[in-house]
């Protein structure tokens, strides 16, 4: 063991007798230098202390987290050899070995501790710009939007958007429908959000009633007037405005006017035909993002379909 390196001739002369068998048996004589309970937690600190420095690679501290880690191992080592030293010293000439037992254990700790402390105050995460702005994650699968959400590092709190009060266990499951802090706000000092989820083909509460019960709002939804505004000037118009506001915000269309419409107009009947126009604007979005569109394209495209080819859920668009 390390610290019968300092032991003294007295106590090789005591072990030299007990195995002679001529003097002290050697456990009483170890007992007599350390008691045993004092021991088993010396050394049981020290198994602790080595086994976090290995682990110290692992967790991402690297060599500072193992000397650290060593540093403490090494505590219990510096206690028993001064103990050692104590318990077996008889006379003032060994005053200045005790001394050098401290500063020989004690000045590796020391190193230890201070070589230690400072690379793992390194290792901490540098601080979120305070001019990150939220990005809008509404309609992303509930796996994507937190991966998203990473980069800004701000904790994500789910809630049940049915209102049932359920507790999210597979996020590949969920859909995003609402998200605390809105697209563009800058987060300041504020460290979550908390995202509205559903889980995929689900609606909102705002959006469910009762089976037996088709409330007279509901009813309006499920029969609008029309997909389309009546009348060919009032297509021609439609159709003109929708093309308008593709070209004003750069989106391509490839040139070809009556496939882009012809898109447009299916997208509005894809989101009346729909039980929760909401969800449908949302998987609409997520497709034309599927197509190739950016996020912002693909909400500009909807949106743009919807005010030209059916306004009438134009409240969906929220």
């Amino acid at each position: 063991m390390l610290w019968a390196r300092f032991s003294t001739l007295k106590l090789k002369d005591r072990l030299t007798m007990s195995m002679r068998g001529t003097g002290t048996p050697i456990s009483t004589a170890w007992r007599e230098v350390v008691p045993w309970w004092k021991l088993a937690i010396a050394i049981g600190l020290s198994v602790l202390a080595l086994l976090g420095t290995v682990g110290s690679f692992f967790n991402g501290k690297g060599i500072a987290g193992s000397i650290i880690g060593l540093g403490f191992a090494l505590i219990p080592v510096l206690y028993l050899s001064h103990r050692h030293r104590n318990s077996l010293t008889s006379d003032s000439s060994t005053g200045t070995q005790i001394s050098r037992n401290w500063l020989l254990v004690g000045i590796p700790v020391l190193a230890a501790l201070v070589l230690g402390c400072e690379p793992l105050d390194d290792t901490s995460e540098p601080l979120r710009d305070p001019d990150a702005v939220m990005i809008n994650v509404i309609g992303q699968v509930l796996d994507d939007a937190k991966d998203n959400l990473k980069a800004l590092e701000v904790k994500v709190k789910t809630i049940d958007d049915t209102g049932g009060g359920r507790s999210v266990i597979l996020s590949k499951n969920w859909t995003v429908t609402s998200q605390s802090i809105a697209a563009g706000d800058v987060l300041g000092d504020r460290t979550e959000v908390e995202l509205g989820v559903v889980k995929t083909g689900e609606s909102k509460k705002s959006d469910m009633q009762d089976n037996d019960v088709v409330q007279p709002v509901e009813q309006e939804r499920q029969e609008p007037e029309s997909n389309t505004p009546v009348g060919d000037r009032d297509r021609e118009v439609a159709d003109e405005s929708f093309i308008l506001y593709l070209d004003l915000n750069n989106i391509p269309y490839g040139g070809d006017r009556e496939t882009a419409i012809h898109s447009g107009r299916l997208t509005c009947d894809y989101i009346s035909s729909g039980k929760s126009p909401e969800l449908s604007v949302i998987v609409s979005i997520k497709t034309a993002q599927e197509s190739g569109y950016t996020r912002t394209q693909a909400e500009q495209i909807v949106g743009s379909a919807v005010g030209a080819f059916c306004a009438e859920y134009l409240y969906a668009l929220n």
